[in-house]
């Protein structure tokens, strides 16, 4: 049986572990392809999924009326956008320590 979007997030509101492990395999592949795109680094986009989970599981009651997949990507987006502006930081100071 194919289940609607509504239908899973109703499921994971309620705190059904299975239809979070449901969101998971249905999602991660996709997910782990959109984050790595970006950021070119295995162990920080396992670790940005490990935390989108998590963070989905525990919030999930305080969540806007949407899907949890948008949810997912546009966290994710976030997320990647957040590491980037720290990468170029840290780029920046070290070419500052560089030339000092």
């Amino acid at each position: 049986m194919i289940e609607t979007n509504q239908t899973l997030c109703n499921r994971i509101r309620a705190k059904d572990p299975k239809a979070l492990e449901q969101l998971y395999v249905e999602n991660e592949h996709a997910l782990y392809r959109f984050i790595y795109r970006t950021i070119k680094n295995k162990a920080q986009t396992e670790d940005i999924i490990h935390f989108l989970f998590k963070r989905l599981w525990k919030e999930t009651p305080h969540l806007p009326n949407q899907t949890y997949r948008q949810w997912l990507y546009s966290t994710a987006r976030q997320h990647v956008i957040v590491h980037l502006k720290e990468k170029q930081i840290h780029t920046v100071a070290n070419n500052e320590r560089l030339l000092s």
